[in-house]
């Protein structure tokens, strides 16, 4: 595949004038922010279905590939290449529903930048009906046109955000991203440094207040008392504030963000009396209290004080099963597990989803292959599996693989051994037919006769007992 010198040249121009942060590429992670933007854009034409090109997303080893992905390199590599192609271009990635978002391409080219790395994630089971209903709802969206979202109504007349507060976010591990081109309200992700990340940092965020729309501060130290920073965001219309100790003290905060659409509160010490302070926030239209102190009445309110609003409590789930213990099942390794030696629970949206009903989620936590046992006493001597054991080897045939992944013996090509054969001549009536064959040194020939010597029987139509 060609790389015209010209294309690279202009993509640099235009992907410096829109790209306002630099931010670290050591936050990235492969399976969170990567693996969503690649399993719903490209698996439906790479993957198990069809394989353009030869090409599949949905194992690993297209990473392997450098001339593809150009580690640490994004002006060398294929990928970066054709997702930055103007969206009219011929070339361009991926060719239906697209292109990519700024945020999306950004967030590859960061990758990339960071070497390209994966850190041993694997795959996850693919859901190509999931895929293909989120790529039609995708069109259909862009078909109908639809009403201006918050987000471009807000960013009119913000100017770029100056390079030396992106920078000072950067300096402290945080993902600063433009929401999109010709959008200069910002993505703001804390939750990539954790819980490095206090209230110390919270006063970076005054220069560029008017500027940040989505902000996590998940998985952080923040307190109440760093919030107060948070209610000087006027544009703001996500919060992430999963897994901290925000209490309802900084509902209040969280009170004066008018614009704000979406919360997420899951397990944190919040109850009904913080939930309350939030009735006046009309535009909001999702809240996430799982696991918080909020109770089903105090979500109730919420629901009755904000028309069309969902809050999600998990109520109903927990109600159908109380909660169990689920570590022993989980995998070694596995992010369930390394959140449980941490002392949390796992946030991924399948974990959480799995947990809610009590279960381990499967993509995360693959089950042990089953035990295996020692086939080889069932055998049959001179069988195609006996003679591939007395090799040391397993046996290949397809009927004896399929059998050993039961832990089961091919009984096709190990055939259980005939009955001993027992001295009939005793039950033969004189003058049988059976007696006369005897006699001659035969076996009978009449077909009864012959049916019954196979089961160790004397035919007794033709040897019947004295009188």
């Amino acid at each position: 595949m060609s790389k015209p010198a010209f294309i690279l040249s202009m993509l640099s121009i235009a992907l410096s004038s829109v790209l306002t942060s630099s931010a670290s590429a050591q936050g990235i992670d492969f399976g969170r922010d990567i693996w969503p933007i690649i399993e719903m854009n490209c698996v439906s034409c790479h993957g198990p279905d069809k394989q353009k090109g030869d090409l599949r997303f949905d194992d690993l080893e297209w990473l392997t590939d450098e001339e593809l992905t150009g580690p640490g390199s994004p002006k060398d590599s294929i990928i970066f290449e054709l997702i930055s192609l103007p969206g009219d271009h011929d070339d361009v990635m991926p060719p239906k529903n697209g292109p990519l978002s700024h945020a999306e391409i950004t967030l590859i080219r960061l990758w990339i930048e960071g070497g390209a790395k994966s850190e041993g994630w694997e795959v996850p089971e693919i859901d190509m009906d999931k895929i293909k209903a989120a790529g039609a709802a995708k069109a259909a969206k862009g078909k109908d046109a639809p009403k201006e979202s918050a987000a471009v109504t807000l960013a009119k007349g913000v100017q770029p955000a100056p390079a030396d507060a992106l920078k000072a976010l950067e300096d402290k591990g945080a993902l600063a991203i433009p929401l999109a081109q010709n959008n200069n309200l910002l993505r703001v992700d804390f939750n990539l440094a954790g819980d490095k990340i206090t209230d110390a940092e919270m006063p970076l965020l005054d220069a560029v207040s008017n500027h940040v729309t989505w902000l996590s501060l998940g998985n952080t130290k923040v307190t109440d008392a760093g919030m107060a920073k948070v209610a000087g965001l006027p544009n703001l219309t996500r919060l992430h504030l999963e897994n901290t100790q925000i209490t309802d003290a900084s509902m209040a905060h969280i009170a004066k963000l008018q614009h704000l659409e979406y919360l997420n509160l899951f397990n944190t010490p919040v109850t009904d009396a913080g939930l309350k302070q939030l009735s006046g926030l009309k535009n909001l239209k999702k809240v996430f209290v799982w696991q918080s102190k909020v109770s089903a009445d105090g979500a109730k309110a919420l629901t009755a004080a904000i028309p069309g609003i969902q809050v999600n409590t998990g109520i109903a789930l927990a109600a159908a099963k109380p909660a169990v213990d689920l570590s022993s099942k989980f995998t070694k390794d596995s992010c369930c597990a390394k959140a449980h030696a941490a002392g949390k629970k796992c946030d991924h949206a399948c974990c959480v989803e799995a947990a809610g009903k009590n279960e381990v989620c499967t993509k995360c936590n693959k089950p042990a292959a089953p035990a295996k046992v020692d086939l080889s006493k069932g055998f049959t001597k001179d069988s195609c599996c006996a003679k591939a054991h007395a090799g040391g080897k397993a046996c290949d045939h397809p009927c004896c693989v399929e059998a050993a992944k039961g832990n089961k013996v091919c009984t096709k090509c190990n055939k259980p051994a005939a009955p001993a054969k027992v001295d009939l001549s005793k039950g033969f009536t004189k003058d049988s037919c059976c007696a006369k064959a005897h006699a001659g040194g035969k076996a009978c020939t009449h077909p009864c006769c012959v049916e019954a010597a196979k089961g160790n029987k004397v035919c007794t139509k033709c040897n019947k007992s004295a009188a």
